[in-house]
């Protein structure tokens, strides 16, 4: 019901993988954004991180880097006063940026609190109004293959 009444601007999708393990792989993020208006896609990234440049790798930590990338894509370009619908199919990370879960002690603490920072920061400062959703993960195919890439690459349009 909330989502009927609210018309974004910009259609968001996330991803994250800890492979061949989790934890303790290699992990991967996928970030899209899109012009609802047009339907253009207008940034797209992929991201690797080897596991031998991180203390700890989960596939937690990998969603909330999909996550983290997406709001750094409208604060870099100081976009304001837009309506951003945000898709994942974490259910941990909607629930949490949501607010109807806490954050709680973890690896990847402080990715959520750094996510939550940002989204507060795109609210309060850029006024932006902003929704966290969950999908499922068929809903969610292209940022899933952007997150299994093995090598990071991004895409401006």
């Amino acid at each position: 019901a909330m989502l009927r009444n609210f018309k974004p601007d910009y259609v968001c999708y996330f991803d994250g993988a800890c492979t061949p393990k989790n934890p303790d792989g290699d992990m991967g993020s996928g970030s899209v954004v899109i012009d609802n208006h047009t339907g253009k896609i207008i940034f797209e990234l992929a991201m690797f991180y080897p596991r031998s440049d991180y203390e700890k790798t989960t596939n937690n930590i990998a969603e909330y880097l999909g996550l983290i990338h997406v709001l750094d894509f409208f604060i870099k370009n100081k976009i304001t006063r837009k309506r951003i619908l945000i898709n994942g199919d974490s259910m941990l990370v909607a629930k949490q940026m949501s607010g109807s879960w806490g954050i709680h002690e973890g690896a990847y603490k402080e990715y959520a609190l750094m996510a939550k920072q940002q989204a507060k920061h795109l609210r309060s400062e850029l006024h932006n109004k902003m929704i966290s959703w969950w999908i499922p993960r068929e809903q969610n195919a292209y940022a899933d293959k952007l997150s299994k890439q093995i090598k990071s690459e991004e895409t401006y349009s």
